[in-house]
């Protein structure tokens, strides 16, 4: 399956006013399918499996917020794994 940037951001915007509303914000960075071998069995993905990481940028309040994590985790990758199977998790860079 594949997915474009501009499909993700559109999901992502179903929890941006939710970020958005604590003086967050939430920028779609990258996908990323060429994943090296370590990420690729930390996410326990298979040979010849299409997989990708999802890189997000989380700022405002976000960036001192003691649980952007569980937002990350909970809220975002979650989201956008159930909406894209192919993406297999999210990971924040600054």
């Amino acid at each position: 399956m594949t997915i474009t940037l501009h499909q993700v951001n559109e999901s992502l915007n179903d929890i941006r006013p939710y970020i958005e509303a604590d003086g967050g914000h939430l920028e779609l960075v990258e996908i990323d399918f060429d994943l090296d071998e370590d990420i690729r069995m930390y996410y326990g993905v298979r040979d010849g499996e299409e997989a990708a990481i999802a890189k997000v940028r989380l700022s405002g309040a976000c960036e001192s917020c003691a649980m952007s994590a569980q937002t990350l985790r909970m809220g975002i990758e979650r989201h956008l794994t159930q909406q894209f199977p192919v993406i297999v998790g999210v990971i924040q860079v600054l």
